[in-house]
């Protein structure tokens, strides 16, 4: 059982397929004993000994699975010194964007929801950069 949390909680939530299902540092558990309003009080002004804890575990472990993605994904984009020159590096920075693309004209026969949202989500930066560009060449 866990405590209430507020609305905007949904919008920065972490899902996962496994328990805990849901992830997020405004998200802890009721522990025995212990009941909801109490545990209302302690996140208000004290915080108990076990959440410091728990607090830390969270943010190791965020830190670990988000080193982990940084290292699954292996993509360069040019942060490092490559070697590569200009033209090379923004050929293969087409080469991805174009090749994605095609993926998501591939993906509209599904009507995914969820992969839509996914893109506004983690792309809104790129999407925001494309249609600024896009305008100034107007």
């Amino acid at each position: 059982m866990v405590h209430q949390v507020p609305p905007a909680f949904f919008l920065k939530v972490k899902q996962q397929c496994t328990a805990p299902f849901w992830r997020h540092a405004a998200l802890h558990p009721i522990f025995d004993g212990e009941d909801e309003s109490s545990s209302i009080k302690n996140r208000a002004g004290m915080v108990t000994a076990r959440d410091n804890e728990n607090d830390n575990e969270d943010r190791e472990e965020e830190e670990e699975e988000e080193e982990e993605e940084e290292e699954d994904v292996g993509i360069n984009l040019g942060d490092e010194n490559t070697g590569l020159t200009f033209e090379e590096a923004m050929e293969g920075h087409i080469n991805t964007i174009s090749n994605f693309v095609k993926g998501l004209e591939f993906q509209i026969q599904f009507h995914d929801q969820q992969l839509l949202q996914a893109l506004k989500r983690e792309g809104k930066s790129f999407l925001c950069l494309a249609q600024a560009c896009l305008l100034k060449e107007k």
